[in-house]
Order: structure tokens, then C-alpha cells, then sequence
């Protein structure tokens, strides 16, 4: 088993697309197999500082059956 943390950020307008994406990302990555969420925390977005764009992100750890797996999440 292969265990990583990643972060993934999603930057757009308006803000309620970003916080649909980051949800839609989520749910996605629990129906992949070979993959397992062993924690998840969901930032939703916000205002970026000088910009009209939204930022909101995704911090999760996950278990990974196999390398073949891991590079295909990579990837995708």
C-alpha cells in the first residue's frame, strides 16, 4: 500500500463553480478503485486578493493499492 498527501487547488469564477468543482473532484476520487480517503478536509473559495477569481482547495490523504494506480491519479 502506497499512502500520499496531496493538495489540490481549483482557481475560477464565480465562486460557486469552484466550490462545485472541488466537491465534484472530491466524489470522483471515492469512486476510483485502487484508491482509498483516509482523511479529507474541503477549504471552499475564496475571494482571490486584487483579482476577480476565486481560490478553494482540497487536502486529503489517500491509500493506493499499487504504482501502476498511483501514476494513473498522477496523470489524470
Amino acid at each position: 500500500m502506497i499512502k500520499a498527501k496531496i493538495i489540490s487547488e481549483v482557481v475560477g469564477s464565480p465562486q460557486e463553480h469552484v466550490n462545485k468543482t472541488l466537491n465534484l473532484i472530491l466524489e470522483k476520487l471515492k469512486e476510483r478503485n485502487g484508491i482509498n480517503i483516509d482523511e479529507e478536509r474541503l477549504f471552499e473559495a475564496q475571494k482571490m486578493e486584487d483579482k476577480p477569481l476565486f481560490s478553494g482547495f482540497l487536502e486529503y490523504a489517500i491509500s493506493i493499492e499499487n504504482l501502476d494506480n498511483l501514476i494513473d491519479f498522477c496523470f489524470d
